[in-house]
């Protein structure tokens, strides 16, 4: 007879117990480290205050069209991206977490393109995975964006291929994000500058691509106009200490502090 099993005890491998706490100690040496240092701690908070605004608009509003269900799909998505991106990155699984990025940018400037193309939604909706490749594919969302604002030094090409090259796509130049001091790190580790500038690179994104998400629901009830007050002048704070130029979304800097 197979022994029996006692389903409140599940049988692991030690040594993933093992792991389990290891992560444990990065994730607190994570954590301190952020309460410790204003800019981190600042990073963190403009981070949740933007994903606070995903889930309430995302969780507990009623949708009055098709449209704004698509794009309330599409927050979902967002809020999940950015939530398993910060577990990775407090869990000293940096390269991992920069790898969520690419959805989160992808995601994000999607959502920036139906902003301008609003009619393009239910397009977008119901086309072929080929149809989609071909009309709606990031390289042409990026220049869409970048003809809209005037921008002309293609910062979030560049932005987007930093990560495709040293994260998404298995590269040699990708093993500094595994590689600290220079040599290769197996598993999870705690690294304050790995750690800082990830943050800093989250906290350019997340709060702009929330903007952008609210700017899909111009006519929210009344009870969403605290939270979504107190959002923007987050941001506004936020932006006056960190914000250079008033386009912390297309600063470079995070990464560029690592490779």
């Amino acid at each position: 007879m197979s022994p029996r099993i006692d389903a409140a005890k599940p049988v692991l491998p030690e040594n993933l117990d093992n792991l389990h706490q290891y992560i444990e100690e990065i994730r607190a040496g994570s954590t301190e480290l952020i309460a410790k240092e204003p800019r981190a701690k600042d990073d963190i908070d403009i981070i949740f205050s933007g994903l606070g605004i995903l889930f309430d608009i995302t969780n507990a509003h009623e949708c009055v069209s098709d449209n704004e269900l698509t794009v309330q799909f599409l927050g979902l998505r967002l809020f999940n991206t950015i939530t398993s991106s910060i577990e990775l990155l407090l869990n000293g699984y940096y390269q991992s977490s920069v790898i969520l990025m690419r959805d989160l940018l992808e995601t994000g400037y999607l959502l920036d393109y139906f902003t301008i193309n609003t009619d393009k939604i239910e397009q977008w909706k119901n086309c072929t995975n080929k149809e989609r490749q071909r009309k709606f594919q990031p390289a042409k969302l990026r220049q869409a964006l970048d003809k809209r604002d005037g921008f002309e030094e293609r910062n979030r090409e560049h932005i987007y291929q930093a990560v495709c090259e040293y994260a998404v796509h298995p590269t040699y130049l990708g093993n500094k994000l595994v590689a600290p001091d220079g040599l290769g790190i197996i598993g999870p580790f705690f690294d304050d500058r790995y750690l800082r500038a990830l943050l800093k690179e989250l906290a350019m994104r997340v709060p702009y691509f929330v903007l952008v998400y609210l700017a899909h629901f111009p006519d929210l009830p009344l009870e969403f106009t605290p939270i979504k007050d107190k959002f923007v002048a987050d941001c506004n704070v936020w932006s006056g200490l960190y914000a250079v130029g008033g386009q912390a979304h297309l600063d470079t800097s995070g990464l560029s502090e690592l490779l």
